[in-house]
């Protein structure tokens, strides 16, 4: 979502809001970034917390504190508003840090649970920005974006690993029976 997002935004700026908030463009694209280290970030984080690692939590939770309370005025003074997203995004690469403690405590494997989905949504965001910025004149064409866009997202992850889409949905819908 985040993927398809970045990509219909020059649509939504155009056709759907108004031109007057292009220059919000690249925070959103900084902070989507942000959102996209987070979701693994808390993920991770809420692991730490139910293995009983909650002083690991609190050291980070400490570090990200204080670094966004160095870094944003710095940012801000040096960038202008951009500066608060450019912030965001830094501090979010630091979530690494979040799957290098679970990595400690569990054997899990972050990139081959996400790896299918981050290629499929990258490729999709892609598409979708090039033809939104290419062919899309109208409100109606940026909604038409956000059908394709779950068209070609749907597509690619069949295409990378039908199998496993398959083998999960049907445990879902098994369970649900």
């Amino acid at each position: 979502m985040l993927a398809g997002l970045m990509g219909i935004m020059p649509g939504i700026v155009l056709y759907i809001v108004h031109s007057k908030w292009q220059p919000a463009v690249p925070s959103f694209y900084l902070f989507t970034l942000a959102a996209f280290w987070g979701a693994i970030s808390t993920t991770c984080t809420n692991a730490l917390n139910a293995t009983g690692h909650i002083k690991v939590t609190l050291r980070l939770m400490v570090f990200w504190t204080v670094i966004t309370w160095i870094l944003t005025p710095i940012l801000v003074v040096w960038m202008g508003f951009i500066g608060v997203g450019v912030t965001s995004a830094i501090i979010s690469f630091t979530s690494i840090l979040t799957v290098i403690e679970i990595k400690k405590i569990i054997p899990v494997r972050i990139l081959p649970s996400i790896g299918m989905q981050v290629a499929s949504s990258v490729f999709m965001g892609g598409t979708i920005y090039i033809l939104t910025t290419r062919f899309v004149h109208s409100a109606a064409g940026v909604f038409s974006m956000v059908g394709l866009g779950f068209l070609i997202y749907l597509v690619s992850i069949l295409f990378l690993d039908g199998k496993r889409v398959v083998r999960e949905v049907s445990s879902i819908v098994r369970r649900h029976e």
